[in-house]
């Protein structure tokens, strides 16, 4: 039988007991704290109590890791479920119909309003076009500085959804007093599908097709023509077939219209020019910072 544990061996398994959690990245420094323990045998109960405090620290800062690596774990797997949930929302498979669109004139805007203001309409801008992409069942793929690329599994819905955007942006710019106009293009096809992304010709054509639009107006292909066919309220204007960069085919375009809109052209463009004119009239009478 051997004698009694001495006094110095109870202290040096009192103070290991802490250490029972402490993962393998703390073994440099565990190993400092027994070397000093073991020197501290032959010193005093201080010494022995400053290296308690030391390994209750290192304690408490293997447990802090600890949770923010569960907190980064838990992280990364809302991000994986919230990209699983988008997906649920299922990209569409084969045919896709593609919206892009690019306020007219953002920088500009920027010059004459000032960032504050314009960010502000920005957001305003933004909030309208992903209320009612929600609502006609489109997804928002990207957001491209002041425009958007969303996509569709219906062509109706795509060109009745970029309608009512044009409306909301025009009672905004109305309510505002400062012209916000988007240029809208929308084509359908087959893309390449890579992820959460799209790419391919119908995804650059449809963005060379918008470049032809002006702010206002929404142009859409003849195979958007063709598949979403015609419906009340609404007109296809032909635009003629135009060459666009990068494409060796002429392509055919089209103006989606409100009928309502353009029933009376003469008073559409009489209210255009007030417009522009309160503009001037509201620009000479802004006071002017000498």
């Amino acid at each position: 039988m051997k004698g009694p544990m001495p006094l110095d061996q109870f202290w040096f398994w009192i103070m290991l007991i802490p250490l029972g959690g402490i993962c393998v990245g703390m073994v440099s420094a565990i190993g400092d704290s027994i070397a000093k323990i073991a020197k501290a045998r032959r010193g005093s109960t201080e010494e022995l109590d400053q290296i308690q405090k030391e390994l209750k620290a290192l304690q408490t800062q293997l447990t802090h890791d600890q949770k923010t690596q569960k907190v980064l774990e838990f992280q990364k797997q809302l991000s994986i479920s919230e990209i699983e949930n988008i997906e649920e929302k299922t990209l569409p498979e084969g045919i896709a119909v593609f919206l892009f669109t690019d306020i007219e004139g953002f920088t500009s805007l920027l010059d004459t309003q000032g960032d504050q203001r314009a960010f502000e309409l920005l957001q305003k801008h933004n909030d309208i076009c992903r209320k009612s992409i929600q609502a006609h069942e489109g997804l928002e793929l990207k957001q491209l500085g002041d425009g958007f690329m969303f996509c569709f599994s219906s062509a109706k819905k795509a060109v009745v959804c970029a309608s009512e955007i044009q409306f909301k942006l025009k009672q905004l710019s109305k309510h505002s007093h400062t012209p916000l106009r988007v240029r809208m293009g929308i084509h359908a096809g087959e893309p390449i599908q890579n992820e959460r992304d799209f790419i391919g010709q119908t995804v650059s054509l449809t963005e060379r097709i918008m470049g032809q639009a002006d702010g206002g107006q929404i142009f859409v292909s003849e195979v958007v023509k063709n598949i979403a066919g015609m419906m009340d309220g609404f007109q296809y204007a032909d635009q003629g077939a135009r060459r666009l960069q990068g494409f060796s085919e002429a392509q055919k375009l089209y103006e989606f219209q409100r009928i309502e809109a353009i029933s009376s052209p003469l008073e559409s463009e009489v209210e255009h020019q007030l417009e522009e004119m309160e503009n001037k009239i509201e620009g000479k009478n802004k006071p002017r910072i000498s």
